[in-house]
């Protein structure tokens, strides 16, 4: 029987013996998963900023990839602070490697006007039926809904989908945000081939950067629907670009991701 994981250990972030670096242990083995890193970079950023501000954006360069059970060493440098806003530098290493670097600003939430664009129609989570899935040799601590169904593993694509934490986070805002970073980076990587093609079981796709910008935090436990879409292929690098709203319409952040494509053999992909 697999371990089942739970976010709100996932995320544990501890202090690292020196100002403003931490350290995380993430359990499991083979490829640590980028959403993990960046869940944990927050968690040791938000640590560095008084009380008030919320996250506002992260932005993520992948260097090199990382692997679980290593000590990921976490480095916070503040770049910029006021009443209103901060501004961080973040980094994670492994055995003395750069895995991701890149910012994430904070915010005090001001009065003014409060609109979006609606969210995508898609049906209900509870008609929809759940796709398997793995994290870190253990279950995974995400349940997905996908809207309609696709091959398994990473060929083609699954969004949109409605997702929800196995277990809940209670009433820690940073764990809501965190878990909103962390399920943004599922399966974008596949956005790039079209569902019933499974064009890219044969491809080699990385995350090269992905961008999260929060704008209203999470009210609950209960589904949320993450829509993204590919908007270009070209040179070798795709551009994804996504929405997280949750039950009741409301538009909870936004992201983009650039990865690589790459074929094992050196030929060209496919197009889409």
């Amino acid at each position: 029987m697999r371990s089942e994981h739970r976010l709100d250990d996932l995320f544990q972030v501890e202090e690292g013996g020196a100002d403003d670096r931490f350290r995380a242990e993430p359990p499991g083995d083979g490829f640590l998963f980028g959403g993990l890193t960046m869940a944990l970079l927050l968690g040791a950023a938000a640590r560095t900023v008084g009380p008030g501000l919320q996250p506002k954006s992260f932005h993520a360069l992948f260097l090199r990839p990382g692997q679980w059970g290593p000590t990921l060493d976490l480095e916070v440098g503040r770049i910029s602070d006021s009443a209103a806003f901060a501004t961080r530098h973040i980094a994670a290493e492994q055995a003395g490697k750069t895995l991701v670097s890149g910012l994430v600003t904070f915010h005090a939430p001001e009065p003014g006007d409060d609109w979006q664009e609606p969210m995508p129609v898609v049906p209900p989570p509870e008609s929809l039926d759940a796709r398997p899935g793995t994290f870190g040799s253990g279950a995974d601590p995400i349940e997905l809904r996908p809207v309609e169904p696709s091959a398994p593993g990473f060929g083609e694509s699954i969004h949109p989908f409605w997702a929800r934490v196995r277990h809940p986070l209670g009433d820690d805002a940073l764990l809501g945000w965190s878990a909103v970073l962390f399920t943004s980076d599922y399966m974008v990587i596949s956005t790039p081939f079209a569902r019933g093609t499974n064009a890219g079981a044969q491809l080699v796709t990385r995350t090269l950067e992905h961008s999260v910008w929060f704008h209203r935090p999470p009210l609950d436990d209960d589904w949320l629907l993450y829509a993204a879409d590919a908007t270009t292929v070209v040179g070798g690098r795709y551009l994804a670009r996504g929405t997280v709203h949750d039950r009741a319409g409301r538009l909870l952040a936004s992201f983009t991701q650039q990865g690589m494509i790459r074929s094992p053999s050196g030929a060209a992909p496919p197009s889409r």
